[in-house]
């Protein structure tokens, strides 16, 4: 059975989430930052609509760039987090500053999808022509919601760092 799809346990849950038999479970596992934007990538280079490519845009591959560094510094901060954590040290402000850092650019992120491939971006899984399977629908959804936590993660990060005296 290929990865994604019902299996005897989600049947369930799938039917709350109002999927039927065949859809797939993906919206509740959404892809990792770097996922998107490896799909984001692939996308941008190829051409569609007898049109070329949208990566040989100067200011798309700059956007591209842009979220390439983004899931890059996400990862190194992920994998400093979890070489604390594995050899026992404590983590302080490690990883609320990772996880600030994931959700601002998780923000950039859907900025850039938004720029890259217009209304394409807003197509769900249902829509035959919506990009990479509609992953980037339910990023866009996502990243509305997250810019209210911010101010959760400076604090976490000032009071590691014994600077949490007065407004951020």
């Amino acid at each position: 059975m290929p990865t994604g799809h019902f299996r005897e346990n989600d049947t369930n849950r799938a039917g709350l989430l109002g999927l039927k038999e065949g859809d797939s479970l993906d919206t509740m596992h959404p892809p990792s930052h770097q996922t998107l934007v490896a799909d984001l990538l692939q996308y941008a280079r190829q051409a569609r609509f007898d049109r070329p490519p949208p990566s040989d845009d100067p200011v798309v591959r700059d956007l591209l760039v842009q979220a390439f560094i983004d899931a890059e510094v996400a990862r190194l901060l992920d994998q400093r987090d979890w070489r604390l954590y594995d050899t026992g040290r404590d983590l302080t402000y490690h990883a609320a500053q990772g996880a600030l850092w994931r959700m601002q650019a998780s923000a950039r992120l859907a900025a850039i999808v938004r720029d890259v491939l217009g209304p394409y971006a807003l197509l769900d899984q249902r829509d035959p022509r919506a990009p990479c399977g509609g992953a980037f629908q339910r990023h866009q959804r996502e990243s509305l919601g997250s810019a209210d936590r911010v101010d959760e993660y400076k604090e976490a990060i000032a009071r590691a760092l014994g600077v949490a005296e007065g407004p951020l």
